[in-house]
């Protein structure tokens, strides 16, 4: 309700009218909204399975904040940047308050136009949609499990080891 008041045509910037008229802006804060905590909880635990030992390494060898990042960071959580970017695009999907609530009148998302062919009855092209949503989120689903299944496993045999 915040970002209705935020785009309203009441609003205390001109900007923000014209963002609600002309872009998909607000129903894509309230998906970034909605997506964050999701996102930050997996760069946290990718940020905290780096070892300290590998960045004092890179300090000790002389790189700067920057190389650090770019050249021993980032590679080491590009996995979880993946694992952030699908499931990201998996919440995303499914989201249809957002886009029923804020969208312009001539916009469209992948959700209301389901959920607007359930209620007209055009089952062949909503089985259609239904079943490319399906190719693209069974892929989807795979990689995520194969890669938490990558990293998860070696955490839990630590812990049932010990």
């Amino acid at each position: 309700f915040a970002i209705i008041r935020l785009f309203n045509p009441s609003a205390p910037s001109p900007l923000f009218i014209w963002l609600h008229d002309n872009s998909p802006a607000a129903p894509w804060l309230a998906m970034t909204m909605k997506c964050l905590p999701f996102a930050c909880f997996i760069m946290w635990y990718g940020m905290r399975s780096i070892p300290h030992a590998i960045l004092d390494a890179a300090r000790i060898d002389g790189a700067s904040g920057p190389q650090m990042f770019f050249r021993v960071v980032l590679p080491q959580l590009t996995p979880h940047l993946v694992a952030t970017a699908l499931l990201s695009i998996a919440i995303s999907m499914g989201e249809l308050s957002a886009s029923l609530l804020l969208l312009p009148l001539d916009a469209t998302t992948l959700s209301s136009r389901i959920f607007s062919l359930i209620h007209y009855g055009a089952e062949d092209q909503l089985a259609g949609l239904c079943l490319s949503c399906l190719m693209l989120m069974v892929p989807l689903a795979v990689g995520l499990r194969s890669y938490l299944h990558r990293v998860m496993y070696p955490v839990m045999q630590n812990l049932t080891s010990q």
